[in-house]
């Protein structure tokens, strides 16, 4: 996964290891940095990496992970600092796919939807996520894409098993989720 600053720097963060046990970090401003390790599990699988950047230059990575429990996992960076220890993500166990956004204030918001058909958004408060469900009842049929609208409502686009098309999944933005559910095949 990759995502620019304003400077025109490419963060890319990747997984790596012989069984994709760990999460790695790198920069491209004219040559691509050492990588720096975000988080290694040995034994571990991970996968689902997804990366945002802050108005101020740090660096935001949210990844799945089946080594801690909670399994979404997510860690920063500021401009020029280290990496955060990964903090696990309330209500997010057995989940697959993972998308990371910033709202408008720059705190992170993560996405996350399991086959069972389970739809996730976790905000950062400013000292702790908090989940929230959008959707409890779809089965989801492959990966998922995950957005912010510009007045913090969450949405989905997923594929449901059964469907002709893609399927628009939102949530309200004081927090209580509802789902809207769009066929558009």
């Amino acid at each position: 996964a990759a995502a620019a600053d304003a400077a025109g720097r490419v963060h890319a963060v990747y997984t790596d290891g012989a069984s994709l046990e760990s999460v790695k970090y790198v920069v491209w401003d004219g040559a691509w940095s050492a990588p720096e390790t975000v988080f290694s599990g040995a034994g571990a699988y991970t996968w689902s990496v997804s990366v945002a950047v802050d108005a101020a230059g740090g660096v935001h990575a949210a990844w799945n992970n089946t080594a801690a429990s909670p399994h979404v996992r997510y860690s920063s960076r500021p401009a020029g600092g280290t990496w955060s220890t990964p903090t696990g993500l309330a209500d997010s166990g057995n989940y697959r796919e993972v998308d990371l956004r910033l709202d408008a204030d720059g705190r992170p918001v993560v996405g996350y939807t399991s086959s069972a058909g389970r739809l996730r958004v976790a905000r950062w408060d400013g000292a702790a996520f908090a989940a929230s469900v959008v959707d409890d009842s779809l089965a989801v049929d492959g990966p998922a894409a995950f957005a912010l609208g510009l007045d913090g409502r969450a949405a989905f686009a997923i594929k449901t098993v059964g469907s002709n098309g893609v399927e628009v999944v939102t949530g309200s933005v004081a927090g209580r989720i509802y789902g809207v559910v769009v066929d558009t095949g």
